[in-house]
């Protein structure tokens, strides 16, 4: 064993924290790269996705590090923080998926067309047509239709 591997999380994160050691962190993620890649990818079920989540824990490990030099082991922050980063990154993809069926569904809408006698509507998703832009409550959603001219 190297001293690497014998060396508690802490000494390694202080280390890294305090002098910038490549050594220390490079041994922290070799210790728990497959911790994160494995808590990633049971939460986004994707390889590619649940690489970049890893990296990305890392790059927050690594700007976090002088709040967690106190930390006797950071085994449960990283999984914490690649539960945290798969759902976040889970939500922005069904963001980004609602907002794309929306402008699909508006670009088949014909100019000067409204909503309520438009007869593509019913071909439309729920949230399509209850969007409104800055819908306070459900009571204030109502279709609209934007004109393409």
């Amino acid at each position: 064993m190297t001293a690497a591997t014998t060396t508690p999380d802490r000494d390694l994160v202080r280390s890294y924290a305090s002098e910038g050691s490549e050594t220390a962190f490079r041994a922290l993620v070799g210790r728990h790269v497959g911790l994160v890649f494995a808590t990633a990818l049971r939460q986004v079920g994707d390889t590619g996705l649940a690489e970049e989540i890893t990296q990305n824990v890392f790059v927050h490990l690594a700007r976090k590090a002088p709040s967690l030099a106190g930390h006797e082991t950071i085994a449960g922050w990283l999984h914490r923080s690649a539960i945290l980063e798969s759902k976040a990154r889970f939500r922005s993809e069904v963001r980004r998926r609602r907002r794309e069926e929306v402008a699909a569904a508006f670009a088949e809408i014909p100019a000067g067309c409204r909503v309520k006698c438009c007869p593509y509507r019913t071909n439309w998703p729920a949230h399509v047509l209850a969007w409104t832009p800055n819908a306070k409550t459900s009571r204030e959603r109502r279709p609209i239709a934007i004109p393409l001219s």
